[in-house]
């Protein structure tokens, strides 16, 4: 898991500087590598990961599915605070892009699951 680890924070810091190529290249590391070990937490955030680098580049749906899809991870993992930080992603995606009255009840599920 230290491995895994590392590559997702390479993507992150690559993230963080701009550096979306790069990123990429070290998110689809970390994928390839929780796909490898049958390690179904950090194929959920490697989701959350992507879902990061495509908001970042403009590609809000896909963005949405892949917070979807790292929140549902989390769930299963029984990571509510993961969970929790995915849903709030998806509650600012529909208050910027719709359906804005969608955001209110995610935003109310996310603090729940965080705070509980």
């Amino acid at each position: 898991r230290s491995l895994i680890n590392a590559l997702h924070v390479a993507g992150l810091s690559y993230l963080q500087l701009g550096q979306t190529d790069s990123a990429a290249y070290w998110f689809g590391r970390c994928r390839s590598l929780a796909v490898q070990l049958a390690d179904s937490a950090w194929i959920g955030i490697s989701e959350g990961n992507h879902a990061m680098l495509a908001l970042r580049q403009g590609r809000v749906g896909e963005a949405k599915q892949g917070f979807i899809s790292d929140y549902r991870a989390a769930l299963r993992n029984r990571d509510s605070t993961r969970a929790g930080d995915m849903l709030q992603q998806v509650a600012r995606i529909y208050l910027g892009n719709g359906p804005a009255d969608s955001a209110l009840p995610a935003a109310r599920q996310a603090f729940s699951l965080v705070w509980n």
